[in-house]
């Protein structure tokens, strides 16, 4: 059984239209307010979420509260390494520290409007121990630039220790 989240009504709407089936559910929520009770899950993964957040720790602490012990997490996020490749996608950029928004350009006009938290690794990484998470492995992967440039892309993987 699958159940998926997401803060944006239309993107839950979305994913129920196009991914419809009996062993899948999509709710509304967020990262910091995870809408599940203590221990549902056997394992948690977070594609393209992290780089969105700008507290890691609560973050980390919800993801921890629903995974079960020995239960197993897998996050897909920007790559602190290539943040000035993440840069270089956006229009009109404004940083704050951190904090980085831009528009994301296309077909003539802007199609979204962005706020990147650009964490270090280290923050990260340090975040998912100080809520007892077991890292497994980092991988960064899908280079910016075919034969050349960073890999955009880190998948972390690990465990809650029981």
């Amino acid at each position: 059984f699958y159940i998926g989240t997401d803060p944006s009504p239309f993107l839950i709407r979305r994913a129920r239209e196009v991914y419809e089936s009996e062993n899948r559910q999509f709710v509304s929520g967020n990262a910091y307010e995870l809408p599940f009770s203590q221990r549902q899950f056997d394992s948690v993964f977070s594609v393209m979420v992290w780089h969105l957040l700008g507290d890691l720790q609560t973050a980390a602490l919800e993801m921890s509260r629903v995974l079960r012990p020995d239960g197993r997490f897998l996050i897909v996020t920007a790559n602190p390494n290539a943040y000035p490749e993440w840069a270089e996608l956006y229009v009109n950029p404004k940083t704050d520290g951190r904090r980085f928004e831009g528009d994301m350009p296309g077909d003539g006009k802007t199609l979204d409007h962005d706020v990147l938290y650009f964490h270090t690794l280290d923050e990260i990484l340090g975040s998912l121990k100080l809520a007892k998470f077991e890292i497994g492995s980092v991988v960064p992967f899908r280079k910016s630039k075919p034969g050349q440039g960073r890999e955009y892309l880190i998948s972390i993987q690990g465990t809650l220790p029981g």
